[in-house]
């Protein structure tokens, strides 16, 4: 598109001087989320293989540790920039919240893993793990069907109040 000076805008920067992600139509979900089914899939089959490996070769187990390492900061990355903008006012409190619950779930799962070892064998404990990721995947398919919604409704509860407030 030509703009009436000359220059050229393109659909994406129509987008942002729209509001872009401040837009209740623009998919945010969709757009965080859309790239991480890949990245779960190799998650779910490296952990599943990492208690196999331990007992068969230290290189496939390092390789597997790498990989359950790298799509683990790949999620939880996604999953930060997800919740940034969800929240784009309050940023450092999601972030704050999201890393926090991050550093319980990691406690606990260090907690955890030397009595599931210990109980299962390392094979099945890891199995189990993978078993577990692939339990609470819908999760994210139920956020990219009601995200949208919920977060709709989010902001039109923000502006009624706001509007109320305002005109106290």
């Amino acid at each position: 598109m030509l703009e009436a000076s000359g220059t050229a805008k393109s659909d994406i920067e129509e987008l942002i001087a729209g509001k872009g992600k401040a837009n209740p139509d623009f998919p945010i979900e969709y757009a965080r989320l859309r790239s991480i089914w890949p990245i779960v899939i190799v998650f779910v089959t490296a952990t599943g293989m990492y208690g196999f490996s331990l007992s068969l070769d230290m290189d496939g187990a390092l390789l597997l540790q790498f990989l359950i390492a790298f799509t683990a900061t790949s999620v939880f990355t996604t999953n930060s920039a997800l919740v940034i903008d969800l929240y784009p006012g309050a940023s450092a409190s999601a972030t704050a919240v999201n890393n926090l619950i991050r550093c319980i779930v990691g406690a606990g799962g260090v907690a955890v893993i030397d009595f599931l070892i210990q109980l299962l064998t390392p094979r099945f404990a890891f199995l189990a793990l993978a078993i577990m990721t692939i339990i609470f995947l819908p999760l994210v398919w139920v956020q990219l069907k009601w995200g949208p919604g919920w977060r709709k409704s989010r902001l039109e509860r923000k502006s009624v109040t706001v509007t109320n407030n305002s005109q106290v």
